[in-house]
């Protein structure tokens, strides 16, 4: 019997999915009908996943309640020091931020985010536009945390303001993949080696945003 408290909901589904909510709760989903031992089987497979989810949560919950000593900025940690005038700005060097832990700061550093982001991706979606002959409709800042962009039938391009965390480079592989969308509106191999051949070094990219998901959640940013 598993050690791990959850709770489930049944629904319309053929498969049991696990998921770990920002307060360390663990909500499963099963197909209508699945017996007990079933799902107390796939707690006991993922044990392991699911501690590990849990340690990240109570971090994430521990580090919005002190005020950050730097944020991560274009694949970079700049400081963060006092803003004498009590307004919340970033310079090339630090995030100038007024007194207050990572909770009450959020809304404004998510601001400074999304500020950056507009200055900077539109640029890089016109700049790769350009190369590939491609037309998005439009370019859009979001506060998406589980998607760093996403691209629309209609050609609306959205990248979450928590991109601008990560390196040029990495940036630069979530527009390329966007943008290819455009072309394949799918995930096929054909789709996967375009955007493979249009990103300077797809592995290592890949594997920083990946590396840099969990450290947002794990600071509280995601």
């Amino acid at each position: 019997m598993t050690e791990i408290r959850y709770t489930v909901r049944f629904e319309r589904r053929s498969s049991i999915a696990l998921r770990v909510g920002e307060d360390g709760s663990v909500q499963v989903r099963a197909p209508i009908g699945c017996p007990r031992a079933q799902i107390e089987a796939a707690l006991e497979k993922h044990g392991r996943w699911l501690r590990a989810r849990r340690e990240d949560a109570a971090r994430a919950q521990a580090a919005r309640h002190v005020r950050p000593e730097s944020l991560p900025f274009l694949g970079k940690r700049l400081p963060v020091r006092p803003a004498p005038d009590g307004i919340a700005r970033r310079t090339e060097a630090a995030f100038l931020l007024p007194e207050g832990d990572l909770a009450s700061l959020l809304p404004q550093i998510a601001a400074l985010y999304a500020q950056a982001a507009r200055e900077l991706l539109p640029a890089r979606v016109a700049h790769f536009a350009g190369a590939f002959g491609a037309r998005p409709a439009s370019v859009r800042i979001t506060g998406a945390a589980k998607r760093w962009g996403s691209c629309s039938r209609a050609g609306r391009l959205n990248f979450s303001w928590r991109l601008v965390a990560a390196s040029p480079a990495a940036v630069d592989s979530v527009v390329i993949h966007e943008l290819t969308h455009l072309e394949h509106f799918d995930h096929s191999a054909d789709f996967r080696r375009l955007v493979r051949a249009r990103t300077p070094d797809f592995d290592t990219c890949e594997w920083e945003l990946r590396a840099l998901a969990q450290s947002l959640e794990r600071e509280g940013l995601r």
